[in-house]
Protein backbone atom coordinates (compact mmCIF):
# COMPACT_ATOMS: atom_id res chain seq x y z
CA UNK A 1 0.00 0.00 0.00
CA UNK A 2 2.50 2.21 0.56
CA UNK A 3 4.59 1.87 -2.63
CA UNK A 4 1.26 1.97 -4.57
CA UNK A 5 0.26 5.44 -2.46
CA UNK A 6 4.27 6.47 -2.39
CA UNK A 7 6.27 8.62 -4.22
CA UNK A 8 8.26 6.17 -5.67
CA UNK A 9 8.71 5.89 -9.66
CA UNK A 10 10.44 2.61 -10.49
CA UNK A 11 8.41 -0.05 -12.88
CA UNK A 12 7.18 -2.20 -9.56
CA UNK A 13 5.25 0.70 -8.30
CA UNK A 14 4.53 2.49 -11.14
CA UNK A 15 2.41 -0.45 -13.08
CA UNK A 16 0.20 -1.42 -9.76
CA UNK A 17 -0.37 2.14 -9.23
CA UNK A 18 -1.78 2.50 -12.94
CA UNK A 19 -4.02 -0.36 -12.41
CA UNK A 20 -5.48 0.63 -9.38
CA UNK A 21 -6.44 4.59 -10.64
CA UNK A 22 -7.75 2.75 -13.84
CA UNK A 23 -9.79 0.28 -11.65
CA UNK A 24 -11.02 3.24 -9.69
CA UNK A 25 -12.18 4.97 -12.63
CA UNK A 26 -14.06 2.00 -14.15
CA UNK A 27 -15.51 0.19 -11.50
CA UNK A 28 -15.75 3.08 -9.02
CA UNK A 29 -16.85 5.70 -11.54
CA UNK A 30 -14.57 8.15 -9.47
CA UNK A 31 -13.52 11.81 -10.96
CA UNK A 32 -10.56 12.27 -11.76
CA UNK A 33 -9.40 14.42 -9.26
CA UNK A 34 -10.86 11.99 -6.63
CA UNK A 35 -8.59 9.90 -8.01
CA UNK A 36 -5.51 11.96 -7.80
CA UNK A 37 -6.28 13.15 -4.23
CA UNK A 38 -6.37 9.74 -2.69
CA UNK A 39 -2.83 8.82 -4.65
CA UNK A 40 -1.81 12.40 -3.79
CA UNK A 41 -1.51 13.00 -7.33
CA UNK A 42 -2.21 15.79 -10.11
CA UNK A 43 -5.72 14.74 -11.89
CA UNK A 44 -3.68 14.76 -15.20
CA UNK A 45 -1.19 12.36 -13.84
CA UNK A 46 -4.05 10.21 -13.18
CA UNK A 47 -5.40 10.54 -16.61
CA UNK A 48 -2.17 9.74 -18.31
CA UNK A 49 -2.48 6.45 -15.91
CA UNK A 50 -5.71 5.86 -17.10
CA UNK A 51 -5.82 6.27 -20.85
CA UNK A 52 -2.29 4.48 -20.29
CA UNK A 53 -3.42 1.01 -18.99
CA UNK A 54 -6.67 1.16 -21.48
CA UNK A 55 -4.14 1.61 -24.29
CA UNK A 56 -2.21 -1.33 -23.09
CA UNK A 57 -5.57 -3.65 -22.81
CA UNK A 58 -6.80 -2.35 -25.90
CA UNK A 59 -3.46 -3.58 -27.90
CA UNK A 60 -3.13 -6.76 -25.75
CA UNK A 61 -0.35 -6.23 -23.61
CA UNK A 62 -0.16 -9.67 -22.28
CA UNK A 63 1.53 -8.79 -19.22
CA UNK A 64 -0.88 -5.75 -18.39
CA UNK A 65 -3.86 -7.57 -19.35
CA UNK A 66 -2.65 -10.57 -17.10
CA UNK A 67 -2.11 -8.34 -13.87
CA UNK A 68 -5.64 -6.54 -14.91
CA UNK A 69 -7.68 -9.71 -15.07
CA UNK A 70 -6.08 -11.29 -11.79
CA UNK A 71 -6.83 -8.36 -9.94
CA UNK A 72 -10.42 -7.64 -11.68
CA UNK A 73 -11.32 -11.02 -10.65
CA UNK A 74 -9.71 -10.74 -6.93
CA UNK A 75 -11.92 -7.86 -6.50
CA UNK A 76 -15.01 -9.54 -8.09
CA UNK A 77 -14.66 -12.49 -5.60
CA UNK A 78 -14.19 -10.88 -2.63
Amino acid sequence: IEDILGKAQSRDCVLPRQLSMHLCRQLLKMPFTKIGQFFSRDHSTVMTSVKAVQSALDEDNVEIASHFHQLLKKIKTS
